[in-house]
């Protein structure tokens, strides 16, 4: 019989872990501030699919091997660091050289599409914690008794589907917020606070050490 606890539990847990403010969370209010919502989907879609390359991997054995070398983890936290270090001084270089005309509403902005997915998708892979999230955490909802492939598989789109969700509701909330600040004030903060951003999760992630019995919350 199918305990409903444990998925409710499930949900709850990840979608506490989600709401957590992350580098995703960063570029979706950054586009969503800048671009708008709809254009902040492509980072989000982006995102999705690399938690879904993640969830993939772990389930495959690539995410316990990881864990259980140090040389491959310290080479994956040294890429993601450097990654989003890359991206926080784009950033806060783009918010000194921005001019007001380029924040103006009225002015056309092209979206392009590929470079935001491209950009949500190397945000959620160059991330190691996601790897301890998906290999650690999944196992403490999974029932041993039942098949395994349908469990990850069911695990797995809630949380895309709850990260995707929470993405777009910060996307739309750094949107509307820049009609109160005004259009050029606000992005021109946002950017600057992602860019800030980005730099702090970079040290994080090359100070941080992980634990095999660590549960890793965020996105």
């Amino acid at each position: 019989m199918l305990d409903i606890s444990l998925p409710i539990s499930y949900v709850l847990a990840a979608w506490l872990s989600i709401l957590t403010p992350g580098p995703a969370i960063l570029l979706a209010m950054r586009n969503g501030a800048s671009q708008g919502v709809v254009a902040s989907l492509w980072s989000t879609l982006g995102n999705m699919l690399g938690l879904l390359v993640i969830s993939a991997s772990a389930a495959w054995g690539l995410g316990l091997f990881l864990l259980a070398s140090a040389h491959a983890m310290t080479a994956l936290r040294v890429a993601g660091a450097v990654y989003l270090a890359y991206l926080g001084i784009r950033l806060l270089v783009q918010s000194r050289r921005a001019l007001p005309a380029e924040f103006d509403d009225d002015a056309p902005r092209p979206v392009h599409g590929f470079a935001l997915a491209k950009e949500g998708f190397l945000v959620a892979t160059s991330n190691p914690k996601a790897i301890l999230f998906f290999t650690a955490f999944f196992p403490q909802f999974i029932q041993a008794d039942q098949a395994l492939l349908p469990q990850f598989i069911g695990l797995t789109t809630i949380f895309v589907i709850l990260s995707g969700g929470t993405l777009t509701g910060y996307a739309a909330i750094a949107s509307r917020l820049r009609k109160s600040f005004g259009a050029y004030v606000w992005r021109q903060r946002c950017t600057r606070l992602a860019g800030i951003g980005f730099l702090g999760f970079a040290a994080w992630i090359l100070l941080w050490k992980p634990s095999s019995g660590e549960k890793v919350l965020g996105t």
